[in-house]
């Protein structure tokens, strides 16, 4: 790494720290907000595009991929009716 580049990282970092304490805090979020989502998108699918998918690859990661899945959606309250009190019931305490 650069020393010039370590010294704008340093800047970035303290002009996101100054901008944190200002009063048009809101308004300069709402302005950044598409561009960083834009960068979120952008970075995914060149990670997406950098992957070698082979169809074994695919069908090998697509069993885990769906338990993950099932796993982190949340569950309606509606879903719970009969075994499932517990989780049910643990958000409204």
């Amino acid at each position: 790494m650069c020393a010039g580049r370590r010294w704008q990282e340093i800047a970035v970092f303290f002009a996101g720290v100054s901008i944190s304490a200002v009063e048009y805090k809101v308004q300069i979020e709402s302005f950044v907000e598409p561009i960083k989502q834009f960068g979120v998108v952008l970075f995914f699918f060149i990670l997406g595009m950098t992957l070698p998918l082979q169809p074994e690859t695919i069908l090998a990661a697509l069993i885990p991929g769906v338990i993950v899945a099932v796993l982190t959606v949340p569950w309606p309250s509606h879903a719970c009716a009969g075994g499932c009190v517990f989780l049910c019931t643990r958000g409204r305490e």
